[in-house]
């Protein structure tokens, strides 16, 4: 089981932190240069952060992946978000790569897949016409007939 570990907000507390920032003294926790006065703002925020929200857990264990995606396509997806998670820059080398390869790994699923649609398309309709109405951006629907 794969899990990532995200911030938990609440309106508590938002009201929370919002009640400590309005009770400070800024005139005195302002004082300085600007550079010294935003590195005290920002350790206050973190501080304040790491303090009052809890990290919450999420599982990727029930996550529903589409009908086309292999097993193999969806670890690949998993793998790219956390190295981008690790180094939050897309420039980076490890990231480019992560995402070439997820890249790839999605394109070869879904055209095997497709693929495989088309060949047993006369023995299995019910999938191929539950596919190409999931593809379908918007749903047309015919009105009712009035006669008059």
């Amino acid at each position: 089981m794969i899990s990532l570990r995200v911030k938990k907000k609440s309106e508590t507390t938002k009201t929370v932190i919002r009640s400590i920032l309005k009770d400070m003294d800024w005139e005195s926790f302002m004082t300085g240069t600007t550079n010294d006065s935003w590195i005290r703002f920002r350790d206050l925020l973190h501080s304040l952060i790491a303090e009052h929200i809890p990290l919450k857990i999420l599982s990727t264990k029930n996550v529903r992946k589409p009908m086309w995606m292999t097993h193999k396509a969806f670890k690949q997806v998993i793998k790219k978000r956390k190295i981008y998670s690790k180094y939050k820059d897309a420039q980076h080398p490890a990231v480019k790569a992560s995402c070439k390869a997820a890249k790839s790994e999605i394109r070869k699923s879904r055209k095997t897949f497709e693929q495989k649609l088309a060949q047993n398309i006369k023995q299995d309709l019910k999938s191929f016409y539950a596919y190409d109405r999931n593809k379908t951006k918007c749903k047309v629907q015919v009105n009712p007939i009035i006669i008059k």
